[in-house]
């Protein structure tokens, strides 16, 4: 062992040839380092070859880069010919003359007066249909018995609860 970076190694060392192994133990010590080393070397080869192929990739990547860059400037030429289309040597078109201003006669502004029609909410009203309906204790306990939800009713004060969860809300 290396006692220089694991100072307690010593003592481990020390407590180790104090055990007496059995053959066996012995033999099995000894198989498991093996393994052991075996694993370590297979780990270090695959970390060696990524670190080696993060390397090529990063190096082929920095050279695809460079010549990407390189190409543009490789291929620019000193002189324009007259018959090069490049947007930079079509001329544009001729700039516009500025506006002239005409003499009118300013238009008189339109005012209109806006009142509130009385009748809009009359003409837009939407009349849901009416969906609740009050029903006593005793049929509001048939009707959910009739669709396989039973439940009691509880009266604490002005309040009724059921004693069970009919609605579909509270069956999710």
């Amino acid at each position: 062992m290396n006692h220089e970076l694991n100072p307690s190694a010593r003592d481990d060392d020390a407590m180790l040839s104090a055990i007496e192994l059995s053959p066996a133990g012995r033999a099995r010590r000894s198989a498991m380092l093996a393994d052991l080393l075996g694993a370590m070397q297979t780990l270090h080869r695959r970390r060696r070859a990524q670190r080696r192929i993060v390397t090529a990739a990063s190096c082929a990547c920095i050279l695809v880069a460079a010549v990407l860059l390189a190409a543009p400037l490789l291929n620019s030429r000193s002189v324009a010919p007259e018959n090069d289309l490049r947007v930079e040597n079509i001329p544009g078109p001729a700039p516009l003359p500025a506006p002239e201003l005409v003499n009118s006669v300013p238009h008189p502004p339109l005012i209109v007066r806006i009142t509130t029609d009385p009748a809009i909410l009359d003409r837009y009203r939407a009349d849901p249909p009416r969906i609740v309906q009050r029903v006593g204790d005793e049929e509001l306990l048939r009707t959910l018995a009739a669709i396989d939800r039973p439940a009691g009713l509880i009266r604490i004060g002005e309040e009724v609860r059921l004693t069970s969860p009919v609605t579909d809300d509270e069956l999710r």
